[in-house]
């Protein structure tokens, strides 16, 4: 019964340090980068404990929301019924959530369960015979959701919480709420839903801090040996091949592995997450632009290699802190690159920063001869007009758009119609996460200029990646 509506708030405790992408596409969470994050990393060590305990919650949470809905409308309480409605509504939406794998509406439904916790420690008013217990559930949905949104998100990080607090507290000492009593339930119940509400949510709460200490203790480690990758030479950059529609390899993205000393060569999932939590990003990402600009340079005599370009993956916090453009005017002068082999790629939730100084960093580097791309388009949140006001002169569609359309004529069609939109805007379009044959045959009849994804190769070491070139 309300003893259960608190297995939610665990869900809330993931999102914002996860998700990630090949380099330094992780970064402090901005508003609406968490299910971002946790699209582009759904089998990093974190988010298969988030999407496990999300799953776990929202079944639980429909599978009660259904009984007592049923219970109640049987008794003709349909106040009570509606709620566990709502109830049910929030597993569906956390099921949908998990499959997805995308967290992003995190923020809406946590507020959907502080709502409905509220409503029914408002219902559940103290009496004689049973106190109120509803609103011990305020506790594990604050820890929860600290654990989730991080203090990047400076509302859902911190005033979130707050606001859990204070109606516990407000709760833990109000008297009778002045509800009619006819809208409580039975005593009986009460007292059986009470009794379950304290052994819940205590339960609750430490398994929360037990899964949160946990994961804090495994990464304690990593993160000291993260520290100093890169001054120990430890990081690896590797490529994916980009190819045109003749199948010609043109480019390629300039990827990280972390080659540990004891635990081998780790993909980004196992510590671009970790390096975004500790602030090390930033130095990561100005690592991976210079590795790939003295490989740009390394390549320039070689009749092949000099036409290919790289590409690398820029953050929001390399945007939005400090002088970015001042970082790459320098990186290209040390090592002497050709900035227009270079390409620089952000996702659309880096434009949930401050617009005006991503855009005036990008037309600032773009004015050195280095184009930007628009990676993972069409999952964010930005208008068309903020998109053309950018310095874009590529966007890359998400893998998604490209496996929806491989599925159903409604995803070709919307397939097609992004293709349509970066055609208008000049722009060169570059489909992801191509696997077979026939997903090129089908983009290629779109009229898509450029491919990427396994079918033509993983990422590669360099070595690997040369060998390409005969």
């Amino acid at each position: 019964m309300l003893h259960n509506l608190g297995v939610l708030a665990g869900l809330f405790g993931w999102s914002a340090s996860l998700g990630g992408w090949e380099m330094v596409k992780v970064q402090p969470a901005a508003p609406g980068q968490d299910g971002w994050l946790l699209r582009k990393f759904p089998n990093s060590d974190k988010a298969v404990k988030v999407f496990k305990i999300v799953r776990v919650s929202g079944i639980n949470c429909l599978l009660l929301g259904c009984v007592w809905c049923a219970y109640y409308a049987f008794m003709g309480r349909y106040e009570l019924s509606a709620l566990f409605v709502a109830l049910s509504a929030i597993g569906l939406a956390c099921i949908r959530m998990v499959r997805q794998a995308d967290l992003r509406r995190g923020p809406v439904v946590a507020h959907g369960l502080f709502l409905i916790v509220t409503l029914m420690a408002l219902i559940d008013s103290p009496s004689a015979e049973v106190p109120r217990s509803v609103h011990l559930f305020f506790l594990p949905l604050a820890v929860g959701s600290s654990f989730v949104f991080g203090a990047e998100r400076r509302y859902m990080g911190n005033g979130f919480q707050v606001l859990c607090l204070l109606a516990f507290g407000w709760f833990a000492f109000a008297g009778p709420s002045g509800v009619d009593p006819a809208l409580s339930p039975p005593a009986s119940v009460r007292q059986v839903g009470a009794a379950a509400n304290v052994a819940t949510a205590t339960a609750l709460l430490g398994t929360i801090l037990g899964i949160y200490r946990k994961d804090l203790m495994s990464r304690i480690p990593l993160a000291k040996d993260l520290g100093m990758a890169i001054s120990d030479n430890q990081l690896r950059v590797f490529y994916q091949p980009q190819v045109n529609a003749d199948g010609q390899i043109f480019g390629a993205e300039a990827l990280v592995r972390w080659q540990h000393p004891e635990r081998g060569l780790l993909t980004p999932e196992k510590f671009i997450p970790l390096a975004e939590e500790t602030g090390l990003i930033d130095d990561l990402g100005n690592w991976m632009l210079a590795e790939s600009c003295r490989q740009l340079k390394a390549w320039e005599n070689d009749p092949q290699l000099s036409r290919v370009r790289i590409s690398v993956n820029v953050s929001a916090h390399q945007l939005s802190g400090g002088d970015f453009n001042a970082v790459v005017r320098e990186t290209l002068a040390q090592t002497g690159a050709n900035p227009q082999r270079l390409m620089l790629e952000l996702t659309e939730s880096a434009l949930a920063n401050d617009l005006g100084t991503v855009r005036s960093t990008m037309e600032n580097i773009r004015s050195q001869g280095v184009e930007w791309a628009l990676d993972d388009f069409g999952t964010g949140f930005s208008s068309l007009s903020v998109l053309r006001s950018l310095p874009l002169s590529k966007i890359k569609i998400d893998k998604q758009f490209v496996h929806d359309a491989s599925r159903s004529e409604s995803g070709k069609q919307l397939l097609v119609k992004i293709l349509e939109i970066a055609s208008v805007m000049q722009m060169t379009a570059l489909a992801e996460g191509i696997e077979d044959e026939a997903q090129r045959a089908m983009l290629r009849g779109m009229g898509c200029p450029q491919f990427q994804g396994y079918l033509f190769g993983r990422p590669l070491s360099l070595h690997q990646f040369e060998t390409l070139f005969g």
